[in-house]
């Protein structure tokens, strides 16, 4: 019986340690879309037309820290996003992960 039971904890300590996933740098995934609302630190963003993102939801609440600082989106703006590749399921959506967000085109 001890066997058994230390046979199950060595199968479960395997599984454990090898079936899980390791996260690099090749899941992120980025998206363009615009600046639709600027409130304080957090920016709202509509993904553009075509984009996976925007099989998730149509706007997505991002905060600009990632942004330089000298950088600041106005509405309008295009920016790209890098980010884990999770997205949560609130409303408007958010994004795990941020590594980037880069301001590609200035809104008129």
């Amino acid at each position: 019986m001890k066997r058994l039971i230390f046979s199950l904890l060595c199968i479960l300590a395997f599984l454990t340690l090898f079936g899980c996933k390791k996260e690099d740098s090749s899941d992120t995934k980025k998206f363009q879309g615009t600046v639709a609302e600027v409130n304080g630190d957090t920016m709202i963003v509509e993904p553009d037309a075509g984009s996976e993102e925007l099989k998730s939801a149509d706007k997505f609440s991002v905060s600009i820290s990632e942004l330089p600082e000298a950088e600041k989106p106005l509405v309008g703006d295009s920016v790209e996003i890098t980010y884990s590749g999770y997205i949560r399921e609130i409303y408007p959506a958010g994004l795990d992960g941020i590594t980037d967000i880069t301001i590609i085109h200035k809104g008129e």
